[in-house]
């Protein structure tokens, strides 16, 4: 049983943020506005709609205020998430439709805009792999029942850009045990940004990516929240604590949480040993309030896992140690202000262990009869400006940022046949120095066009330092071990128009390059369980070069939103493993990053949201993706089938009831050059929910079971066909 128990001395954020739209800071005439508040959390509703009758008036801007008002009667305004809401006096409070969220959600398409895509339901304590999983566009690689890999729209870790709160951090395993996503717990998220489309040149310089930002310290009364949850089969448990307190000047937000699960009991009751875990967090924030709207904050977090066991692979993972830590100084927008200027400094290091010592190495396929050890850390410091100005019509941001970091990786092999043990180092001393600039303009030519155009230019160079490394490479190539540096030009644009007042049109472009991965230029021996073949990097390679195009349509209501999303990508100059036949023997065969050719990802996203009444509920999407390497005529791995999810929730009073429906599709088109993927089969599973709140909503109680048919399966994106947790509640 899956019990949900929450003290709450402070009403916390419980809602969604949501809607879709422009904002404008079009100067007016009108004598009369208002200010959208959520009636919960009191914080503002940007981008939602204000109607008259079935005319559409504008949207609010990013402080949840419309000034384009003559009279307030019959003004009503609806933001997805929200009960419609009629406009009676300066100030609207609306009422969230479902206030389990705990989390700001905002999935996009495009980053300029905020529209019925965001709307993603989360409830706290819940894992935020299995988020993104629910999230359209998004699936997660699976190893093991932790730290699923991420991957947007078909593509993989290489090729999108994952920041935490703005800082750029690397994981430190070459066997892909650690993604930068699992380093923040969902207790500590306040906000999750996935840039499907890489028209964030700011956050991503033109690729796609994810925006963790964390919890701050606010300046609110003392609060104090528990939380404690069991699940069944697997004998997950999750302890956690945060705090919260200010005075005039300061504020502290400090949070832990602590997580275990035994091994994966899959449908039917089969178990899959070496697949549990443990894992804490902690993390911490200040902010201190300066003279002149300006503050500065600090920010620490601590992620620590050890036994976590990865059943796909050949290791595990003793332990894995992220230290995070931020400083930065904001100057807020104020009154006389036009401009808004934040200056950030950070630094982390992340160290990840891994052995074999726990598994019978005389039996497998693959490096038999030999331990293998593994150490893996790397070390990253960083400098962020940006500067957001408004000027009438138009806001322009200007942005630089610069970065080092340094990675190292290395390996024992410890024979059982009385064999010297040998030494590797997988990744020898890799520093790479990174810097970039650019600006964004978004401009608001009316009330109903938004038109956004960002551009940057990165340069990035990447040297080896270990003389071990640098000799095998310069043996391998001549003058191989010379630095590479890369030019890397990005630019986007994304226009939206409101044709009428109830459709919306949003056209999307983006061309970037992506400068090869410090792994695919120097790592060495390093195993692919993707394809079975071990890997050497390549330091003739060049960039990537990636054009993407989307179009959207959204069509609203009072009670109802539709979204259907098509979007294409073109790699050109695609980078992928190829077979060395110099470095291959009779025992171990060896490929070697090249690039040939390019490939094509594309697919289509559609979106439903229905309010049924003052109680009911229901959001269905659907989603294909095809992705193909048009040179070697072979689908790109890890393409997620056609697919589809609907949630129907009815909540009244204290009482909140909901049922999941999760369809998946067979996957036939499968990559037998880029893989060894078999065939997968679909799969449908049901879920449901319920939530009964006490004393105010002080304590709440949930009971929560997935898979309630017991039906064992696994995703297509599961490395090694690990399978899906059997009923759980």
């Amino acid at each position: 049983m899956r019990v949900l128990l929450k003290i709450l001395y402070n009403k916390t954020v419980l809602l969604l943020l949501v809607g879709f739209g422009v904002s404008s800071n079009l100067e007016t005439q009108a004598q009369l506005s208002i200010l959208v508040l959520d009636a919960q959390s009191n914080k503002p509703i940007p981008f939602a709609h204000v109607m008259k009758e079935n005319t559409m008036l504008g949207y609010t801007d990013e402080e949840g205020r419309f000034a384009g008002l003559t009279t307030r009667n019959e003004v009503w305004v609806h933001a997805i998430g929200y009960q419609i809401t009629y406009a009676l006096s300066d100030t609207v409070h609306m009422n969230p439709i479902s206030y389990e969220i705990g989390h700001e959600i905002v999935v996009e398409g495009s980053a300029s805009e905020k529209n019925l895509s965001s709307y993603t339901q989360h409830t706290n304590g819940e894992e935020l792999e299995h988020l993104l999983q629910t999230m359209d566009g998004v699936s997660v690689i699976q190893r093991g029942a932790y730290a699923w890999e991420p991957s947007i729209r078909g593509l993989d870790d290489q090729r999108i850009q994952v920041t935490i709160d703005g800082m750029q951090v690397f994981k430190a395993c070459v066997d892909k045990m650690d993604p930068i996503t699992a380093y923040v717990d969902t207790d500590n998220l306040e906000r999750l940004r996935v840039d499907k489309s890489g028209s964030s040149i700011a956050s991503g310089s033109g690729k796609a990516g994810i925006t963790l930002v964390t919890k701050k310290a606010e300046f609110s009364p003392f609060s104090l929240e528990t939380e404690s949850t069991y699940r069944l089969p697997d004998g997950y448990r999750s302890l956690s604590a945060q705090t919260a307190f200010s005075n005039r000047n300061n504020a502290i937000r400090a949070s832990f949480t602590h997580k275990e699960a035994d091994n994966i009991i899959a449908g039917g009751g089969k178990e899959v040993s070496l697949s549990g875990y443990q894992k804490s967090n902690l993390n911490l924030q200040y902010r201190y309030r300066l003279k002149g709207e300006k503050k500065l904050e600090l920010g620490y977090i601590l992620d620590h896992a050890q036994d976590v066991g990865y059943p796909a692979l050949l290791m595990d993972a003793t332990q894995a140690t992220a230290h995070i830590f931020r400083a930065e100084m904001q100057w807020l927008h104020g009154p006389q202000s036009p401009s808004h200027r934040s200056i950030m400094m950070y630094a982390n290091t992340v160290e990840h262990l891994m052995d074999d010592y726990s598994r019978d190495v005389t039996q497998r396929a693959v490096m038999r009869n030999m331990h293998m050890p593994m150490k893996g850390e790397t070390f990253t410091y960083g400098v962020r400006w940006n500067e957001m100005i408004h000027l009438d019509k138009h806001r322009l941001q200007v942005f630089t940022e610069a970065y080092h970091s340094n990675a190292f990786g290395d390996m024992t092999m410890e024979s059982l046949l009385g064999i010297p043990d040998m030494y590797l180092i997988n990744l020898g001393d890799i520093e790479t120095f990174y810097g970039s600039t650019g600006f964004s303009s978004h401009w608001f030519p009316t009330e109903a066009t938004s038109i956004k155009l960002e551009t940057g230019l990165a340069y990035n160079r990447v040297l080896l330092g270990d003389d071990v490394s640098r000799s095998f490479f310069d043996g391998m190539i001549s003058g191989a071990s010379t630095p590479r540096s890369f030019t890397l030009p990005s630019i986007s644009m994304d226009a939206l128009v409101l044709l009428t007042s109830k459709f919306t049109i949003r056209l999307n472009g983006v061309y970037a390059h992506r400068a090869p991965s410090y792994t695919e230029l120097y790592g060495h021996y390093i195993y692919n369980y993707v394809d079975g073949f071990f890997y050497d990097g390549n330091p003739n390679l060049q960039p990537e070069k990636t054009s993407n195009a989307e179009v959207s349509l959204q069509w609203d209501s009072k009670r109802n939103s539709w979204s259907l999303t098509g979007h294409v990508r073109l790699i050109e100059d695609y980078i992928f493993g190829e077979i060395n036949a110099d470095l291959s023997n009779s025992f171990y065969q060896f490929k070697q990053y090249t690039q040939q050719g390019n490939a094509l990802i594309g697919g289509l996203e559609l979106r439903w949201l229905a309010d049924w009444g003052p109680y009911l509920t229901s959001d269905i999407r659907a989603s294909y993706l095809y992705g193909d390497h048009l040179s070697e005529q072979d689908p790109l791995p890890f393409i997620a089938p056609l697919n589809g999810l609907g949630i129907i929730r009815y909540i009244r009073n204290s009482w909140k009831l909901g049922w999941q429906v999760e369809a998946v599709a067979n996957q036939e088109r499968i990559s037998k050059v880029h893989s060894n993927e078999d065939v997968s089969e679909g799969f449908l599973v049901i879920g449901a929910e319920l939530t009964k709140s006490l004393k105010d909503e002080k304590w709440s109680i949930q009971l929560k079971a997935k898979n309630l048919a017991d039906r064992y399966y696994h995703r297509h994106e599961s490395i090694g066909n690990i399978p899906e947790l059997g009923r759980s509640i």
